[in-house]
């Protein structure tokens, strides 16, 4: 698959192309928050179950565990009432995470899902791929007819999903970025 580059790392390289190793493992969680609706004047803080202060709190926490080259993102949320006058009773949040090995997307979840956030969360897991590598002879072969063009392309983790990791699950793929 010859694709776009999606992020800034070839411009940065000063190179046109880079070789994909592998797609890297990504889940997407969703979490459903149950609060209280209660009037916004008339509720003293102590007494608010705020569905939308917990969903704050999970998603900072959730991205404070980003890092070791783990990307954490709240990709969306949704509030129930949609009021500006009432405490929100309940919160939706979705959470993306995408990591070079599976393993350490499956840690930043077990690590999400046991967060204390002040209100009772349920989690729900969305999507799951463990990524895949791609096929190493035919990345060999790239990474050759690269330097006979005078540049020797990269090897990358790419972080987003593409079509060429489901061939990859039947047959040999291999896919390259081009500097955006």
């Amino acid at each position: 698959e010859l694709h776009i580059d999606q992020t800034t790392e070839l411009e940065r390289a000063g190179v046109p192309a880079g070789v994909v190793r592998r797609l890297t493992s990504r889940l997407r969680l969703r979490a459903e928050i149950e609060g209280r609706a209660d009037h916004a004047g008339t509720t003293p803080p102590a007494d608010r179950r705020d569905a939308l202060a917990a969903a704050a709190r999970l998603i900072v926490a959730a991205l404070d565990r980003s890092g070791d080259g783990l990307v954490a993102t709240a990709s969306r949320i949704e509030v129930e009432p949609n009021a500006l006058t009432t405490v929100p009773a309940r919160a939706s949040v979705w959470l993306d995470a995408r990591a070079p090995d599976a393993a350490r997307v499956e840690a930043w979840r077990a690590e999400v899902e046991g967060l204390d956030v002040g209100l009772p969360v349920a989690f729900a897991l969305e999507s799951q791929s463990p990524g895949c590598e791609f096929d190493a002879g035919l990345r060999s072969r790239l990474m050759a007819l690269s330097e006979e063009l005078g540049t020797r392309a990269p090897e990358l983790e790419c972080y987003a999903g593409h079509d060429a990791g489901l061939i990859a699950a039947r047959l040999p793929a291999a896919m390259v970025l081009v500097r955006n």
